[in-house]
């Protein structure tokens, strides 16, 4: 096992991820991206981020396109900013459009879209290109606990669950996950759990089944459970 240190690394890395080749590792930071080689764990490049909206709250989402050319970023919670790995210029940032902090985000395989879900309980669905807000899907019109976000292979549907409440406290809830189609708009499916929370997604490679692990309070350990599409 090795490992990155130095003074580089003095600040807590708020999110990590590496690159689909796995020649680099990606460490975001209160206020810089730092993309270092894995051959040689040397820094080849670091992105500044703007502090007056990175300083604040914490940065949960980082995804690279499938292609590793494109990274996508929330910063500020609720600001989706696209850099060119490559290069490290800025493509651009979008007008934010959730409420509270963005959990997770996730690429099509296609490479056209990004979708984000945050706990204002909304599923967004961006054009990658452009930052241009396509659809726009509601998980919870309540208090909602959304967790992760994953495309379909097709890039066709898109999955995001988590739990949601019916007041304000973050214990407990429904575990709920929903399934859309973002070529009409519609959702497709919709699946609950009583006794947990869905944490995360996979699907099959044929697209046909949606992995889920389930995070039940009533074990540590989580539960995986199939669904056909």
């Amino acid at each position: 096992m090795a490992e990155i240190s130095g003074p580089e690394m003095a600040t807590p890395a708020e999110s990590v991820t590496v690159t689909p080749d796995g020649r680099r590792l990606l460490a975001v930071h209160k206020d810089v991206i730092r993309i270092w080689k894995l051959s040689d764990r040397s820094l080849e490049r670091t992105i500044s981020l703007d502090t007056a909206l990175s300083l604040w709250i914490r940065t949960h989402a980082i995804d690279i396109s499938l292609d590793g050319k494109l990274l996508a970023v929330a910063t500020g919670g609720t600001l989706v900013r696209m850099w060119n790995l490559n290069t490290g210029k800025e493509l651009f940032a979008n007008e934010p459009t959730h409420q509270v902090a963005i959990r997770s985000m996730d690429w099509s395989a296609d490479g056209k879209y990004i979708a984000s879900c945050a706990f204002d309980g909304k599923v967004i669905v961006w054009d990658a290109q452009t930052g241009e807000v396509l659809n726009q899907f509601i998980y919870s019109k309540g208090t909602a606990n959304l967790r992760s976000i994953s495309f379909s292979p097709n890039s066709r549907f898109v999955a995001a669950g988590g739990n949601h409440f019916d007041d304000k406290s973050y214990l407990g809830g429904l575990g709920v996950f929903k399934v859309w189609d973002i070529i009409t708009g519609k959702q497709v499916r919709e699946f609950q759990h009583t006794e947990g929370t869905y944490d995360r997604f996979a699907f099959s490679t044929d697209g046909r089944t949606l992995i889920v692990a389930l995070n039940s309070n009533k074990s540590i350990a989580s539960t995986g459970a199939s669904f056909s599409m």
